[in-house]
């Protein structure tokens, strides 16, 4: 959709000129069939360019005479077919003006505009916009009902800046999954907002002069000429308890991961998600195992994506599995690294999650083996992720992702699981199918080594631990 333009400035010089120009025209990414650019100060708005064309440049040098500082608001549209204007005028061009003084742009649809005309109809304020376009309706609403009720009036998708003539020095956004990138350069006295990162120029040092940064989605909140950030959320009030839908393989991570909720009285599903790994009726066993002591039905969704399409030496029957050193060095190494399975997992547990209203998606990726070769155990991973959650299901839907085992190593774990009385004597931690542990698979010598480590028995493994624990103890 369009792109929209926002900026807190002090008097024009010709290097901000420069950024805004350069900012503003990058823009035109989004937006071709229209432009419109005005300033804002005390005195009220002040035009600086228009085109109902999309044609042309603003004429920057008309910043060139306003005393003391300004606000921006500025517009690149990109009509759609369903508010195609067949002839345009200047008053269907943003940003928009309200008699009450609001200077705004939107980016997005306002999906419930002509109920919301028809809703404020009888408001002391109200007015009939001079524009027929959807993006017209939030002006009225500004004016009858204020800015947060009339942001929150809106249904549809939305990114939109606005000032007021009473607050020059304030620039207000409102977001759903709409982005905005906020920027301050030349030392605090010009902040640009744009509607994508690249559009905002490099202005040198990364530590010195950070990057942009992104304007949380779904926020409501204001940017003031010296800096502040102040923001709310537009998402609704959360119920009171979490749905948790815990993503567990049956092994040791994911138990006590989805233990820690269960023991902070979160509501707590285990989903296992059959991919067709060699210990595939193990696992499965073991999560349905831990389920029963939870109190809830696992969900168990099979896919033969990683066994026709990506394989691995965990779903190809013609390769092995390490054994190599006790499984010390498939501890140290990805040797049965699984293409991308975190990402694909992860991308089908927030889709139900999305389908079935949980609010968390719980996740057993641990600190250790992001170090064996397992980036998609890194906690960088499940954060970026979750920056990708807003933007990948429905609006208004916010579901969290929780990694409770993210920055631990094994041996943490395994006392963080004894000490909540974690079933970790129900979990599967080998590789291999067999009928019990092997006991020589990175994640069996993983298990066996970390409860060393922690001084305490294995239930999986009680047999023979004794004796090891006294000869790697013995001088």
């Amino acid at each position: 959709m369009c792109s929209i333009y926002g900026a807190l400035a002090g008097s024009g010089d010709q290097k901000l000129a420069a950024d805004i120009a350069y900012t503003f025209e990058r823009a035109r990414e989004r937006g071709r069939d229209s432009w419109g650019l005005s300033a804002l100060n005390s005195s009220g708005t002040i035009p600086v360019g228009v085109s109902i064309d999309g044609s042309a440049k603003p004429d920057l040098s008309k910043l060139d005479s306003l005393p003391g500082s300004f606000a921006l608001i500025g517009s690149r549209r990109a009509e759609p077919t369903t508010e195609w204007v067949r002839q345009k005028r200047v008053d269907d061009v943003q940003p928009f003006r309200t008699p009450g003084g609001w200077l705004y742009a939107h980016n997005g649809t306002i999906a419930n505009d002509r109920d919301l005309l028809t809703g404020l109809a009888d408001q002391r304020r109200f007015f009939t916009p001079l524009s027929s376009i959807d993006s017209a309706v939030i002006g009225v609403a500004l004016d009858c009902l204020g800015w947060e009720d009339g942001i929150r009036a809106l249904s549809g998708s939305f990114a939109i800046l606005a000032a007021h003539p009473a607050e020059p020095d304030v620039l207000r956004f409102a977001v759903n999954y709409k982005p905005l990138f906020a920027q301050a350069g030349h030392g605090g006295n010009l902040i640009q907002v744009a509607s994508q990162r690249h559009y905002l120029p490099e202005l040198g040092s990364p530590l010195l002069q950070p990057g942009p940064v992104e304007l949380p989605p779904y926020t409501i909140g204001k940017l003031t000429a010296q800096g502040e950030l102040e923001y709310a959320t537009l998402y609704p009030p959360a119920g009171p308890k979490r749905r948790v839908l815990a993503l567990c393989s049956g092994g040791l991570d994911a138990t006590v991961a989805a233990w820690t909720h269960v023991v902070a009285g979160d509501e707590v599903t285990l989903l296992h998600i059959d991919y067709g790994c060699k210990a595939a009726s193990r696992e499965r066993e073991a999560v349905e195992r831990i389920a029963a002591r939870i109190g809830h039905r696992a969900v168990v969704i099979p896919t033969e994506f990683f066994r026709n399409a990506v394989t691995s030496a965990l779903t190809d029957d013609l390769r092995e599995v390490q054994i190599a050193g006790g499984g010390k060095a498939a501890a140290e190494l990805g040797h049965e690294w699984v293409p991308a399975r975190n990402l694909v997992l992860l991308s089908m547990a927030l889709a139900y999650a999305e389908t079935y209203e949980f609010d968390v998606v719980c996740l057993g990726t641990n600190l250790e083996e992001s170090a064996g070769g397992y980036p998609d155990n890194e906690q960088e991973f499940v954060n970026k992720i979750g920056q990708l959650v807003p933007y990948a299901v429905k609006p208004y839907r916010r579901i969290e992702l929780s990694q409770p085992c993210g920055t631990l190593m094994k041996h943490e774990i395994v006392r963080l699981g004894h000490a909540i009385g974690a079933p970790v004597e129900l979990s599967w931690s080998c590789y291999l199918g067999g009928p019990e542990h092997c006991g020589t698979c990175g994640p069996c010598w993983m298990r066996k080594t970390a409860h060393l480590m922690a001084g305490l028995v294995d239930p999986v493994f009680a047999d023979g631990w004794n004796e090891r624990h006294v000869a790697m103890n013995t001088p």
